[in-house]
């Protein structure tokens, strides 16, 4: 069991052939992703305490046909009341890691590393390729943007975020639909609880996402439009706090497991504050 993943590419190619423009087609389409999500959430917290169905329905309290049920994606009921009622009696038996980050600006960070990690292992090089220094530690590598291959090689590992950014989107979606306030987020070994307001974190998401846009498009183009109409979207205030948020975070030490979310972190800091 599990290895069910349907590639994003595959499900946008049948969107656009034979879904775009159906709106009873597209509501299907969007109740089956999430239940795809839902039933790799509870396979993958269930697999995470090294659980069986039985074992983990007892902490649950829901018949183990029902975990079967869900993580096959096959469950007749309401899989997001019942998503809800798993997290909230599983969560106090979860051993997570701790992040001392605060604010919802790191958090989606953490989430959107953790979600990219189950779909394929980001790269942890010590040495990255462009750094200005070769042995320099990981965290303070910076790449020479005034050349065209320290450019290009930037571009290249910030639009590596993009498609994570959107997996994170998705599955905060979902924990939105099932109006949680606490829920835990986990890839393999890693894991961690998050609380608040899943609308929140899919604005800082989104957030996060178009910067990386406009940082793409200033390394690739040399303008600055797509920064001015970020700072403008965002506000004088929000940007603030997004700055304070991000460094206070990387003062913690909150991305000391993630080293690539360490990067992109002061990566997009550099960005904002025009450091370049």
């Amino acid at each position: 069991m599990h290895d069910k993943r349907t590639t994003t590419e595959a499900v946008e190619i049948m969107h656009q052939l034979f879904i775009k423009g159906d709106p009873e087609k597209l509501a299907r389409l969007e109740e089956e992703a999430v239940n795809f999500e839902i039933s790799l959430h509870v396979y993958d917290l269930r697999t995470s305490g090294g659980q069986t169905q039985e074992e983990f329905g007892e902490i649950a309290g829901v018949d183990p046909r029902v975990i079967d049920d869900l993580e096959v994606a096959d469950y007749e009921g309401d899989s997001l009341a019942m998503l809800a009622r798993i997290e909230k009696a599983t969560l106090p038996h979860i051993s997570a890691l701790n992040f001392p980050a605060e604010g919802v600006y790191p958090n989606a960070l953490i989430g959107t590393t953790l979600t990219g990690l189950r779909l394929r292992r980001l790269r942890y090089l010590p040495y990255r390729q462009g750094a200005d220094d070769p042995t320099a530690p990981f965290t303070t590598l910076r790449f020479n943007l005034k050349t065209l291959q320290g450019r290009q090689y930037t571009a290249s590992e910030l639009a590596s975020w993009l498609h994570v950014l959107k997996m994170n989107r998705q599955e905060l979606n979902m924990f939105a639909l099932a109006k949680l306030t606490t829920w835990s987020h986990l890839a393999g070994e890693l894991l961690v609880k998050l609380s608040g307001d899943p609308i929140e974190y899919i604005r800082a998401v989104d957030t996060h996402t178009q910067l990386i846009r406009a940082a793409i498009y200033y390394l690739e183009e040399g303008e600055r439009t797509a920064f001015k109409q970020w700072q403008q979207d965002t506000g004088l205030q929000e940007e603030k706090r997004y700055i304070a948020e991000l460094e206070g975070a990387l003062h913690d030490r909150a991305f000391v497991e993630l080293p690539d979310t360490e990067w992109l972190t002061q990566t997009l800091i550099t960005f904002v504050k025009r450091d370049f």
